[in-house]
């Protein structure tokens, strides 16, 4: 369900739409006013993405809105996962490191019979015994067998204090909630011409009251983490979101710095990494973020505005894959389109009209999302008409195979770099708003790249330095890393033979 604003509305904030627009509504110093009365870190990052969505879905996905506000979890499997995952954490006590790993868990994948976590397994694996990981299960389900022992599971013990934050809301948690939303509906709508409506607003001020409520179990919960394992740096997933604020603040207060490993795309148009100016320069904001962000490679740090301090890495699962894959073969005649997770149907269309305009000159692949995968595959048959559906589990084994790559905005379009011969950005409002700078070429619609690929003697390749997006040997980048950290500290920082 969602809330569309009138047309004239809509119509305004369109023509001049960017982040930097739409963050001027953040711009605003009562939004410091509003702090956890526990804990005393700032309220607004409880509902900072959420209500920036809710003004991104409004003008850019017409078909289906951005922000799920009533997604149902599955009670039975989700019972089931808990208690495997609660015998899990009974079984492996957790012992001292010198890296905490806190992650989503999202980024699963099945190598030789075990599962790996393509974000966090590589540095696990670097460093050895150094590291502790505390993982989420966001897909409701039980992976296989991890190849990385050293892990716990915070479903559990998330999940009751979720519950707990459901009959622990005061007054005074509701009551700041309700101003801060009041206030930031007040200011979107002087600024953009943006109506929250009634709906929206209730459901934010629901979100925070709760969120403020986990604030200080959340920081006994990690803090508990630190007396167990006494690390000296907490490596992040999505550190920048507003999820992640307790978290940040947490391990600043306890004196443990926090980096954040780059996870996916990063741009001009990513609500998690940019902040309004004031925010920016914000001592109490800069609390909420972490350290240091670890980057794929340059060009990713120009992207954004975050107050952290941006370290070049490079990508381990992409290096790691890429030494797998036996090298592209010329004369290949596959269009992989990449869905968004979101307007399902509007890419399956696309696919469509793109599959009949080619005919028999080039195959055109689906390859879905994460987010649409499940209900992708329930019915694929009756969903491709003239094209196929990958299902191929890894995005990196399907680039080797085709001859272009389509997306509007996606990591897969870079992930493509030296794999695929030609790569495009379909150029709508969406991809201008996400993604407003990029190394690739544009289409405006499925003729029009049809034409492109067709009779266009251009060879669709990014006008820019792969190592300035993909950086090399990021084991040496990330020893460097955690050399330097630690350089302070009079422990010594032991890291295992190469």
């Amino acid at each position: 369900m969602s809330f569309r604003p009138k047309e004239g509305q809509i119509q305004v904030l369109s023509q001049s739409l960017s982040m930097d627009r739409i963050l001027e509504f953040e711009n605003n110093p009562k939004l410091l006013e509003f702090t956890c009365p526990s804990t005393g870190v700032l309220a607004w990052p409880t509902i900072r993405l959420q209500t920036i969505r809710m003004i991104m879905s409004d003008l850019l996905y017409k078909s289906q809105p951005l922000l799920d506000m009533y997604r149902k979890i599955p009670l039975f499997r989700t019972g089931k996962m808990l208690l495997r995952a609660s015998a899990h954490n009974i079984m492996n006590k957790p012992k001292q490191a010198q890296v905490l790993i806190y992650s989503t868990g999202a980024g699963l994948f099945e190598r030789n019979g075990y599962s790996f976590n393509q974000y966090t397994g590589y540095f696990s694996a670097f460093l050895d015994e150094n590291t502790w990981s505390i993982e989420g299960q966001p897909w409701f389900t039980w992976p296989l067998p991890r190849s990385n022992g050293r892990l716990s599971f915070s479903t559990p013990t998330m999940a009751m204090i979720r519950i707990l934050s459901l009959i622990s809301v005061s007054s005074l948690q509701k009551k700041i909630a309700t101003e801060l939303v009041g206030t930031t509906e007040a200011h979107a709508r002087d600024l953009l011409g943006w109506e929250m409506g009634a709906e929206r607003n209730k459901w934010l001020v629901r979100l925070c009251s709760r969120q403020l409520a986990l604030y200080p179990l959340r920081r006994k919960y990690l803090e508990r983490w630190f007396r167990l394992v006494r690390p000296r740096l907490l490596l992040v997933e999505e550190g920048c979101y507003g999820h992640m604020a307790i978290i940040n603040a947490t391990a600043h207060e306890n004196g443990v710095p926090v980096a954040e490993f780059q996870h996916g795309m990063v741009s001009h148009g990513h609500d998690g990494y940019n902040i309004a100016p004031f925010l920016a320069a914000s001592e109490a904001y800069r609390h909420t973020l972490p350290d240091y962000f670890l980057s794929y490679g340059s060009w990713w740090n120009t992207q954004f505005n975050a107050p952290v301090e941006k370290v070049i890495i490079g990508n381990p699962h992409r290096t790691a894959l890429l030494g797998q894959l036996i090298p592209p073969q010329s004369g290949r005649r596959t269009v992989l389109v990449l869905g968004d997770g979101i307007e399902t149907e509007l890419y399956l269309q696309f696919c469509y009209e793109l599959a009949k305009l080619l005919s028999d000159r080039y195959s055109v692949i689906f390859r879905p999302h994460p987010l649409e995968r499940d209900r992708i595959r329930a019915k694929s048959e009756s969903l491709s008409v003239g094209f196929t559906i990958d299902h191929v589990p890894d995005i990196y084994l399907s680039l080797a195979n085709v001859h272009a790559v389509i997306a509007e905005v996606s990591t897969g379009l870079f992930d493509a770099i030296g794999l695929a011969d030609r790569i495009f950005v379909w150029n709508t409002a969406k991809s201008r708003f996400g993604l407003p700078e990029h190394p690739f070429s544009s289409f405006y619609s499925a003729p029009d790249l049809a034409r492109q690929l067709i009779h266009s003697d251009e060879d669709g390749l990014p006008s820019v330095d792969p190592e300035e997006i993909w950086a090399s040997d990021w084991q040496s980048r990330f020893k460097g890393f955690i050399d330097g950290v630690f350089s302070a500290d009079s422990q010594k920082w032991i890291l295992p033979k190469s």
